[in-house]
């Protein structure tokens, strides 16, 4: 299961007539990165812990954006994540992880991207 958290196309705009550099911009990604990555690790079930150790952020689109993922397999080599995040009939009631994580991630990116507009 993966989130991403992209850049908002007014932000991109404003960043952009400030002349904000790729770098700090890349930072505030990253910290946003941090954050949800963070956040999903705090709020995942932790039965045999697996769901847990393969949650991990990185980037793309040359650091402007992050996908959070959560990449761990059953025994039958099958992502779960999703069964946990939706919830399923058979394995019981929704356990959001990704989803708060992606929110909180987008608050601090644009917090970040604010301050980046406000100080230059």
């Amino acid at each position: 299961m993966r989130v991403r958290i992209d850049g908002l196309d007014e932000m991109k705009k404003a960043l952009t007539k400030k002349k904000v550099a790729v770098e700090k911009v890349a930072s505030a990604v990253t910290k946003a990165g941090e954050k949800a990555e963070q956040v999903a690790k705090d709020l995942v079930p932790k039965d045999s812990g697996a769901l847990h150790d393969s949650i991990q952020h990185k980037y793309v689109s040359g650091g402007k954006t992050v996908i959070i993922d959560a990449p761990a397999k059953n025994t039958k080599g099958v992502e779960y994540a999703q069964y946990v995040e939706f919830g399923t009939k058979k394995h019981g009631p929704e356990q959001k992880f990704m989803r708060p994580a992606q929110d909180e991630g987008k608050k601090v990116l644009i917090e970040e991207c604010k301050k980046l507009v406000e100080t230059k």
